[in-house]
């Protein structure tokens, strides 16, 4: 896991003194060596955070014999397969990183498909004055760029960018879409004009000669395939532990020491008992709680009553003071985050760095191809088709959007797409509505510690033999995740099979009157409304309410609108 930016600087105004702050930006990303390198009006800066090859040898940016330049996020799992399968020879280092030179070298973009792992990277070919853009086939390590005219930049961060354009303008369309409809990331656009998302699975190739001239291509798209189907349930579930323990088996490739995010939930703990059960090895885990007991994870652990429970280390939050963290976090995330959760996680990735660890493994995918979300179960078995949509829900199946907060006249987009199938929304969900931005929020809860983030339930060809088969095989009346079930009984590893709908005390937390005061004293003369965004009267009338409702329900409405207002506080008028 590291950091990186390649720029272009047309009025030969960057100083030494500007690279340093650049490369400072981010720092936590690649705590280990950082450096810059020049080629023309063309920079390369990288922060590296050392995994594979600790030596120096693995520095970036790393220059091959060829005059091949590569600055490189991330991690190529099967590097030395890749190396012997193509007799790669003469290295000068054992990083990933000169693996991927050598095999552009051979076969040019299209090595991409060769590649299993998490990553995103520039290559600039000096012979021919072109670059290679790429980004991993799901998006795990975040890729942002800026074009103009003859001016461009590529980061694995936002604020490097704003840096280096100097004055920037919020994305307003964006942020209230954010308010009115709950969604974040489901499309190439970010809080800030101009700024977009490089997709997933995409590469580009173009001439400096001609930057304007190019196009972003596919190398890889989910497809069922018929090879991959298996005859019965039997069938499906032996190989279903075949593939996740070649998934798990390639995320442990690390020269640094690595760890598990641990719940009381089937996830984690299935990875857990394929570490140690199959693969033979031990792993450290890290888990939190809160000071409600309701929602304390380790607790919940503690009363499954297990030895396969030992070698945890623990976290206690309390969301108070997480809620007056909240204006920092945001502008550390560089926008609003997931929940208290999200928080939460960050603290725990403090707590991994003190244990001197780089690497935390978690369960990021499962639910998506695994049906483990409510609305993908009642498509299943209700055959509810109004879930066949381009909403997104709540855990508990609830919709996250609401417009009457909004107060300004913004066209949202009303057609919301409609599915055939189950299968669609998963891609939905997969590529556009949910899984981008849980894995936006672990990369940047792990890289702001510098802590290399891995989801090894997003391997491509465990992903891939998924998806192909028949969902009867993956869900059953007891919910989605069936033969991590079946694994985790044929082991004895005891789980809650049931997990929290909502795993934070979030929703009580903001039922306080102390809570509601602060927050419509921050909100009265705010960003939102100085900016006729907020529908003011709206959202106290339903804060109202929902205080005084006796049930606990869905506090989403105002977890998003407070983080827009301190995005607003944090990056309007600004130059970073």
């Amino acid at each position: 896991m590291c950091g990186y930016v390649f720029f272009s600087d047309g009025k030969n105004e960057i100083t030494k003194k500007k690279l340093d702050s650049i490369l400072d930006l981010q720092k936590h990303r690649g705590p280990d060596y950082s450096n810059y390198q020049r080629h023309k009006k063309y920079f390369f800066l990288h922060n590296r955070l050392k995994i594979i090859d600790l030596s120096s040898k693995g520095n970036q940016p790393f220059e091959d014999d060829k005059g091949n330049i590569i600055i490189f996020n991330g991690e190529i799992y099967n590097f030395l397969e890749l190396k012997k399968k193509y007799n790669l020879k003469n290295f000068t280092s054992k990083s990933d990183t000169e693996v991927i030179l050598k095999l552009y070298d051979l076969k040019g973009p299209n090595f991409l498909e060769l590649l299993n792992g998490i990553f995103s990277f520039i290559i600039f070919n000096k012979r021919k004055n072109k670059v290679l853009v790429a980004r991993d086939r799901f998006g795990v390590k975040p890729l942002f760029f800026y074009k103009k005219k003859n001016f461009l930049i590529y980061s694995t961060e936002i604020k490097p960018i704003l840096r280096i354009i100097k004055k920037f303008e919020i994305n307003f369309n964006e942020l209230t879409k954010y308010i009115g409809e709950g969604k974040y990331f489901d499309t190439s656009k970010t809080f800030f004009k101009n700024i977009e998302i490089f997709p997933p699975a995409s590469f580009e190739e173009f001439s400096l000669n001609n930057i304007n001239k190019t196009k972003i291509k596919k190398y890889w798209k989910l497809r069922k395939n018929k090879k991959l189907r298996c005859k019965n349930e039997n069938d499906f579930f032996k190989n279903f532990i075949k593939y996740t323990s070649n998934a798990i088996k390639l995320n442990l490739v690390s020269d640094a020491r690595y760890s598990l995010l641990l719940s009381s939930g089937m996830d984690s703990n299935f990875i857990k008992s394929i570490i140690e059960d199959v693969l033979n090895k031990k792993i450290t885990s890290f888990t939190y709680g809160w000071k409600n007991k309701y929602y304390n994870e380790i607790l919940r652990l503690k009363k499954l009553r297990s030895s396969n429970y030992s070698n945890i280390k623990k976290l206690i939050k309390d969301p108070q003071k997480i809620f007056y963290q909240l204006k920092k976090l945001v502008y550390l995330y560089e926008g609003p985050l997931g929940g208290f959760g999200t928080a939460a996680q960050y603290y725990l990735m403090k707590k991994i760095k003190k244990n001197k660890i780089k690497v935390a493994i978690s369960g990021e995918g499962t639910d998506e191809f695994l049906l483990g979300y409510k609305n993908l179960q009642k498509i299943f078995f209700e055959k509810d088709k109004s879930y066949l949509t381009d909403k997104i829900f709540t855990p508990d199946g609830k919709e996250m959007g609401d417009k009457r907060l909004i107060l300004k006249n913004f066209k949202f987009n009303d057609k919301n797409t409609k599915y055939k199938n189950i299968n669609e929304v998963v891609m939905n969900y997969t590529f556009r509505i949910k899984l981008p931005k849980l894995l936006y929020f672990y990369d940047k809860s792990s890289a702001l510690n510098g802590i290399e983030g891995r989801v090894p339930m997003l391997d491509h060809k465990y992903v891939e033999f998924i998806f192909s088969n028949s969902d009867k095989f993956k869900i059953d009346l007891d919910g989605g995740k069936k033969p991590i079930r079946k694994w985790l009984e044929l082991k004895n590893r005891k789980t809650y099979k049931k997990k929290l709908e909502v795993s934070t005390p979030q929703r009580e937390f903001f039922k306080q009157k102390k809570i509601y005061k602060y927050i419509i004293k921050l909100l009265q003369n705010g960003e939102l409304i100085k900016n006729k965004i907020l529908n003011f009267k709206e959202f106290k009338f339903q804060y109202l309410s929902y205080i005084k409702e006796e049930k606990v329900s869905n506090s989403f409405f105002i977890w998003k609108v407070i983080n827009a207002e301190f995005f607003l506080l944090n990056y309007r008028n600004k130059i970073i």
